[in-house]
């Protein structure tokens, strides 16, 4: 845009139709409680008619009596952060569905001990859901497997000695 093309109009018609209402009640909000600044994302339409994902950190002005009077905007645009995220999302979701498709139990656990990841056979093994085993212990899960004692042991021997342990089926 040319700023002189932005002069005097409403930064509204420059935001995503899908994140106008919510970035206007953000700032209504802001100025109800007098901050002097506001940070926000949302998808600006740019002079081509494209959208762009920016940052905006917006300066609120108020008159001497309180009042608002104007504001100012500042913005970047994070395009491909947003990207960047979006494709970390998926990756992570296909990454869960393989773990999650495999008859294999497969578990990642912190140096305590905990459950970091607990894919669906695993759950199922303990009575559980991958969800509510993170962060537990196998005594904390419903019904740890009978005979699990030998595999913990390795999995403590691989935790304290950092080495690659493969335990025959």
């Amino acid at each position: 845009w040319d700023p002189k093309e932005l002069e005097g109009r409403s930064v509204l018609e420059t935001i995503h139709p899908d994140e106008s209402e919510t970035v206007l009640k953000q700032v209504q909000a802001a100025v109800a409680q007098h901050l002097p600044t506001i940070r926000q994302e949302f998808r600006f339409r740019c002079a081509d008619g494209e959208y762009k994902w920016i940052e905006s950190e917006i300066r609120l002005m108020y008159e001497p009596s309180g009042t608002f009077d104007s504001a100012i905007f500042g913005i970047r645009d994070i395009s491909r952060r947003r990207q960047a995220e979006e494709a970390l999302i998926r990756e992570r979701a296909f990454l869960r569905a393989v773990i999650d498709a495999s008859p294999n139990l497969i578990c990642v656990r912190k140096s305590d001990g905990t459950f970091a990841l607990a894919n669906i056979a695993m759950a199922e093994a303990y009575g559980s859901t991958p969800e509510s085993m993170i962060g537990r212990r196998d005594s904390e899960c419903p019904h740890p497997p009978e005979g699990i004692e030998p595999l913990l042991e390795s999995e403590r021997d691989v935790i304290s000695r950092r080495a690659t342990v493969v335990i025959p089926e």
